[in-house]
């Protein structure tokens, strides 16, 4: 096996660590509102707030991404999200979960943006479905296994079985630390091909535009397929599991 291809898979397994956390928030919900006595309002809230603060850093990661190669950024922004959820088990006031998830969210979004581009850059061009593929598995297999890694750490700790989710945070750190000079050297590749398409471009008269109307077609389905899956995955499994957790909280 490559090189590039272990790095494909270390960056799917981080992207798992990352959506466990993700995916948990949604399940530790019903388990907030029995053990803390939160309305569905409340408690949805803290999906907003951390999605919120997720998608409003995430072009600054992004860009750093582009501009300063910093590999480490994922590790931190994986300790981050699994940290953030972590804490959610150990506090009951609704201001303090919502600065957990919030730092879990900021977490989330530190991790994807150097991610995914180091998934590209380390993919052959006749085969970047195929490494996006794998980083997108990795990133569903997390989202799978966090309702099941929060119910089952709940039933058998209390709220306090939260502190779980340090552990995929702490194994991809140790991991990544294997591989950070790797990364380094990998994300400096593109800023050395960054130059020479820059120096190129100096020399012709004309340049791509945006295509704004595209972009906003797309963010207009994004939005709308998020609004429902989101909207659909958070509130029936609230209604269908939390009327039966009050007795086991």
């Amino acid at each position: 096996m490559n090189k590039n291809k272990i790095y494909q898979y270390v960056l799917a397994l981080g992207h798992g660590c990352s959506d466990i956390n993700q995916g948990a928030l949604s399940a530790v919900l019903p388990f907030i509102i029995a053990a803390y006595h939160f309305d569905y309002t409340t408690a949805a809230m803290l999906v907003t707030v951390s999605n919120l603060f997720g998608s409003i850093v995430q072009p600054v990661f992004g860009n750093i991404a582009d501009k300063k190669n910093k590999p480490w950024i994922m590790a931190l922004g994986v300790l981050l999200a699994g940290g953030g959820m972590a804490l959610t088990g150990l506090i009951s006031n609704f201001y303090g979960l919502c600065v957990a998830v919030i730092i879990s969210g900021i977490g989330i979004a530190m991790f994807h943006p150097q991610a995914a581009q180091l998934v590209s850059l380390s993919s052959q061009k006749n085969q970047q479905g195929k490494g996006i593929s794998i980083f997108s598995f990795g990133g569903k297999i997390g989202s799978i296994l966090g309702p099941i890694l929060t119910s089952s750490s709940i039933l058998l700790f209390g709220m306090k079985g939260t502190l779980v989710f340090l552990i995929p945070s702490f194994i991809f750190g140790m991991i990544s630390s294997l591989f950070l000079k790797d990364f380094k050297k990998l994300g400096e590749s593109a800023h050395i091909y960054d130059d020479e398409e820059k120096s190129n471009d100096s020399q012709k008269t004309s340049y791509k535009q945006d295509d704004w109307p595209a972009f906003i077609k797309l963010c207009i389905t994004v939005f709308g397929r998020s609004i429902i899956t989101n909207g659909m995955s958070i509130f029936l499994l609230i209604k269908t599991i939390s009327f039966s957790l009050s007795s086991i909280v």
